[in-house]
């Protein structure tokens, strides 16, 4: 196997033409009802949230810290409390039911929830979900999503709800100073909380529903936001129940034609063992960046964060070996961005 660039230098037209490809595993849905006054949040549940985010970083799940009170608290977020419910935290949920767990039991929990990961990974969903996810210069993150029904649904109400899910600086009791609280619930993009309709009644297999909408005002770097895309099933007078979703990261984009010349460069390689490694080669010393890699879907495979940038020549490795196929590597640092197409054979 080796690892082949295409000269090409990306910009919105790569988000654009493969973000929105429609996932169409099954995910998971896994969150956890929180607070940054609770002790606890900051005690085990840190811990067990920390297992959930490195067991699951490249699969088919969707984890979301959702905060029912305190100061991350949203009316987003404490909607989606309302209706999972629960009386005091931290609760770690899969799907609709909450998951028992307490600092005595997070290894066995954690083993529970591999199960139904690799349990749902075996298996077609009903419904897929693809999502675009740009911000533009005037700070306006934009999205567009596909739900492309894949089996005939069953009776019921069907809709898709879409998030913004940030990485946060923020206090948390438990913790010293300002901590990083991951994949944080903020925001519904529809007025309703749990989205807008797809439909009624059976709902048979080719059908598809496309959405767009609009977040204006984003303040948070752009790689801190995720988006997220959610199928709820709803009976009738009842609450809101998982049924499928997607998340992808949030990409940077310009609102002009005109590509902006980075100041690095990156070309990558292949190591004996069939890892990826890549040389950045950078005119100046860079604080904080991210080397990103994504499948044609827009979905992320693996991230590599990095602190420092020298001036020169910078060798990175990363870990994942990667299947025949098309694959994106991004580098982030700031507001400068550079993609490049990697065919691996």
């Amino acid at each position: 196997m080796r690892f082949i660039f295409a000269l090409l230098l990306f910009t919105s037209i790569y988000s654009s033409t493969f973000s929105q490809v429609v996932n169409k595993n099954q995910w998971t849905l896994i969150h956890e009802r929180t607070a940054d006054w609770c002790p606890f949040c900051g005690g085990w549940g840190w811990d067990f949230k920390e297992s959930i985010l490195s067991a699951f970083e490249n699969r088919n799940v969707i984890f979301l810290a959702v905060h029912h009170s305190g100061g991350l608290q949203t009316p987003t977020s404490k909607n989606f409390t309302e209706n999972f419910g629960g009386v005091s935290q931290p609760v770690f949920f899969e799907g609709s039911q909450s998951i028992g767990v307490n600092s005595s039991n997070m290894t066995t929990a954690l083993d529970d929830l591999k199960a139904v990961v690799e349990y749902n990974d075996l298996n077609l969903a009903f419904a897929g979900v693809g999502i675009t996810a740009q911000l533009d210069d005037q700070n306006t993150l934009k999205v567009d999503a596909t739900v492309e029904i894949l089996q005939d649904i069953p009776n019921g109400t069907y809709y898709l709800g879409l998030y913004l899910v940030e990485d946060i600086m923020h206090n948390q009791t438990g913790k010293s100073g300002l901590v990083l609280h991951e994949n944080v619930l903020t925001k519904s993009f529809f007025t309703e909380d749990f989205g807008n309709l797809l439909g009624s009644g059976p709902i048979q297999a080719g059908k598809t529903f496309n959405f767009s909408a609009n977040l204006p005002n984003i303040q948070s770097n752009v790689g801190n936001l995720k988006v997220a895309g959610i199928i709820w099933a709803r009976p009738e007078n009842d609450k809101y129940i998982f049924h499928n979703g997607n998340m992808v990261p949030v990409s940077k984009i310009s609102s002009s034609n005109e590509v902006t010349r980075a100041t690095f460069s990156l070309i990558g390689y292949q190591t004996e063992s069939g890892a990826l490694q890549v040389s950045v080669n950078s005119e100046k010393t860079m604080g904080t960046s991210t080397l990103s890699v994504f499948d044609a879907s827009g979905k992320i495979i693996e991230t590599l964060p990095i602190s420092r940038i020298e001036s020169g020549q910078n060798t990175y490795s990363l870990r994942n070996i990667y299947s025949s196929g098309i694959v994106y590597v991004t580098l982030t640092s700031g507001q400068e961005k550079i993609t490049k197409a990697v065919v691996v054979e």
